[in-house]
């Protein structure tokens, strides 16, 4: 029809063929501005991050010794990602190897922060508070080395929230996002903060905001918004957005809790038999 458009967008690299990404719009022309902002955070939020993804894969075959840094911490985040006491303490070896090859690569000084953060938090250290301490220590060195990396702020931000220094952690997230307002990773951790001072509208507009900016949303965030929709007293909700993960397994114990607000009992227990064998 004559008030209607299709938009095929594709970004292709010239010298492989590469395509980098590609997506298909279509709509009433009074909804063409709405597209284009769309079309603008895909590219800064997503798009971004595969081309840089990409053109890292290339680097890595090249062997150099700031390359096998960066592996090294591929390497460990893949090993921190599993959440358990052995792929963390991986994980922390990796990341400082990567240390050890270049003492100025702040990713990898933030990545070692979080794995240090993962020992506090999961009572995964004999010393937690140490830990913490270690945590705190390498967020800043990080930020030290690389005032403008947005993850730095936000491993620094991560510390100052499980701190309990919720102000803290406020201003140093909204530093980060100045840093890369499109990182889905920042602003679903801001999102915490909020969720923790009581703030849950602001929680909930942020998560909405990191879910829109991931066409592959992670678990993680559909996660976070149950976690504020339960402190909302919105359990039907709860239940509509932990059904939406990949695994709902992972968020079995807020929907054993959201069912048994609802009095949805059987769903309940089942649920609570989920949360007992994991």
């Amino acid at each position: 029809l004559d008030d209607h458009f299709r938009l095929n967008a594709n970004l292709v690299e010239v010298e492989t063929g590469f395509v980098a990404w590609s997506r298909r719009y279509s709509g009433g022309f009074t909804e063409l501005a709405d597209v284009q902002d769309e079309l603008t955070r895909q590219i800064v939020g997503h798009l971004v991050g595969g081309l840089v993804r990409h053109e890292e894969r290339q680097a890595l075959g090249r062997g150099t010794s700031s390359l096998e840094a960066y592996h090294l911490v591929l390497r460990g985040r893949y090993e921190m990602n599993r959440y358990d006491p052995a792929g963390n303490a991986r994980a922390r070896s990796l990341f400082q190897q990567a240390i050890d090859l270049d003492r100025n690569f702040a990713r990898a000084w933030s990545n070692l922060s979080r794995a240090y953060n993962h020992e506090w938090r999961y009572r995964w250290s004999d010393a937690p508070d140490r830990s913490m301490d270690l945590a705190q220590i390498c967020a800043e060195h990080a930020i030290g080395l690389d005032p403008s990396d947005a993850r730095a702020h936000g491993e620094l931000g991560w510390v100052q929230l499980y701190r309990g220094e919720l102000d803290r952690a406020l201003a140093t997230y909204e530093t980060a996002l100045r840093h890369n307002p499109n990182d889905s990773e920042i602003l679903s951790q801001l999102a915490i903060v909020h969720s923790y001072a009581g703030r849950t509208q602001e929680a909930e507009a942020l998560l909405e905001r990191a879910i829109q900016l991931e066409p592959d949303t992670p678990d993680i965030l559909f996660w976070r918004l149950g976690d504020v929709y339960f402190q909302k007293g919105d359990y039907r909700r709860v239940i509509q957005v932990v059904q939406k993960m990949r695994d709902p397994g992972e968020g079995a114990r807020l929907l054993a809790s959201a069912h048994a607000h609802l009095d949805m009992l059987d769903e309940a227990y089942r649920w609570r038999d989920e949360v007992l064998r994991r």
